[in-house]
């Protein structure tokens, strides 16, 4: 309704999206190669990037690229570019500012962090298409398939898993 376009990286970096502005367009992708490959834009090094990460303790900054006018969305947060092509960014979480979780005893983190990754596990796998895992041998997938198995047994459903051979 008020004619705008909204864009949201989620809060923990799982996701990118880049994005230029040029000539009066914005142009986004997942990955820079997409936008450094259009052949109507000029690519030119962000030399102050290049120097920042090359320092060590310094590291990248939270919204350039190498490219400049390049830019990337922080994670846990949303840009909204209005009709006329002005952009806005606004913050919705901040990581660090999390609160800290202390328990009494050292199982408790480890029932804590069960939970989470089981919830998380059960978001991701809401819906009514079957679920499938690709086992890659490595501790994450296998986590990731004996939560997803529990979740769906309360479903009477079964979890199917694909592997490569190499």
């Amino acid at each position: 309704n008020n004619q705008s376009l909204f864009i949201a990286k989620d809060p923990f970096g799982y996701s990118a999206i880049f994005f230029r502005k040029s000539g009066g367009l914005y142009y986004f992708s997942s990955l820079t190669d997409y936008i450094s490959g259009i052949s109507s834009l000029k690519n030119e090094i962000n030399f102050i990037e290049f120097f920042r990460q090359s320092i060590p303790n310094v590291g990248p900054s939270l919204n350039e690229t190498l490219l400049k006018e390049v830019y990337s969305i922080e994670a846990g947060s949303y840009l909204i570019i209005d009709f006329n092509l002005n952009s806005e960014k606004f913050k919705f979480v901040n990581i660090n500012n999390l609160p800290v979780v202390k328990f009494r005893d050292e199982l408790d983190y480890s029932y804590s962090l069960s939970s989470i990754f089981s919830q998380s596990v059960r978001s991701k796998i809401r819906g009514g298409d079957s679920v499938g895992i690709f086992l890659s041998g490595g501790l994450d997938s296998t986590s990731v398939a004996y939560f997803a198995a529990i979740e769906l047994n309360f479903r009477n459903e079964n979890l199917k898993s694909f592997t490569s051979w190499l």
